[in-house]
């Protein structure tokens, strides 16, 4: 079962439908959530937890063709029907070369990120490829409203999202000011503004000069964090 816009949705009806008579398809690994429960048609199908406990600490690597299938991306039909758009491995091995390339002091060994979209999400997929790459460590997130306290336990250096997430936030985050006095109101737009100057700076990497580091950790002491 899968949740989209507060309703739930029955994945698994709708692979098994897909499969019905394709005798082709190896195994299907169904990763199962505490709740509801979910039988499985087995031999066929096979649980995600059961094979990673049962499998070894090391895995050979097996050579493949670039244009060898990686996954199926399905489309959520948000702009029309929903499809599925073969992916390849040569296609995620360029763009992850290209994000390493590019944001090379972002995506730096032995830093951390924290992970909320989903692991099917093209995004997600090819970004938790270059935190793989980079040698980064990774703090997965169940639902998104914890993602506020995952980043206070982990203090990561990357989050990676989606435009409505960040949206989602700043609208709380200004109804929680809109509440203030008008004064700690006031003092909270500039501060917002100040951070969009400095973020702005950092995200191509430019050096923040010491006036602007202070008032950088002054808005993140008194506004930011909280």
């Amino acid at each position: 079962v899968g949740y989209r816009r507060g309703r739930s949705v029955q994945l698994k009806a709708i692979v098994d439908e897909a499969l019905d008579g394709l005798a082709t398809v190896p195994p299907v690994i169904v990763w199962r959530r505490q709740s509801p429960a979910v039988d499985l048609d087995e031999p066929r199908e096979r649980d995600f937890y059961e094979l990673l406990n049962a499998a070894g600490v090391e895995c050979d690597a097996v050579p493949v063709d670039a244009e060898h299938p990686l996954y199926v991306l399905y489309t959520s039909g948000t702009t029309g029907e929903p499809k599925g758009v073969m992916l390849t491995h040569g296609n995620f091995c360029h763009n992850v070369g290209q994000v390493l390339s590019a944001l090379e002091q972002t995506f730096t060994f032995g830093y951390r990120a924290v992970s909320f979209l989903p692991l099917c999400h093209a995004t997600e997929r090819l970004v938790t490829y270059a935190y793989l790459q980079a040698g980064m460590s990774i703090g997965y997130v169940a639902h998104v409203e914890r993602v506020a306290d995952a980043c206070e336990e982990l203090r990561p250096h990357l989050l990676v999202s989606v435009p409505g997430v960040l949206a989602l936030i700043r609208s709380r985050i200004m109804a929680r000011i809109a509440k203030e006095k008008w004064f700690k109101r006031a003092l909270s737009e500039r501060m917002l503004a100040w951070g969009g100057q400095e973020a702005e700076r950092l995200s191509v990497l430019q050096p923040l000069p010491l006036w602007r580091r202070i008032r950088w950790a002054i808005c993140d002491r008194i506004l930011f964090r909280q």
